[in-house]
């Protein structure tokens, strides 16, 4: 659910900031799907990470 959210965020203010047309230091642009893949697997891990729960600790 994190990835989803955090996806989407990225990428529509990546649209909104005009980054996927024009991107200082790039001559084009960067198309929104990278860095919202990038921002979608870092909040799937740091979410991941910080709600596990070792087997033992679940089972008591």
């Amino acid at each position: 659910m994190a990835g989803l959210v955090v996806g989407a965020g990225t990428v529509a203010a990546w649209i909104a900031l005009g980054w996927n047309s024009q991107l200082p230091g790039l001559d084009g642009g960067l198309y929104e799907i990278v860095p919202g893949f990038i921002a979608a697997w870092l909040a799937i891990v740091l979410v991941s990470k910080a709600t596990y729960s070792a087997p033992e600790a679940r089972a008591a």
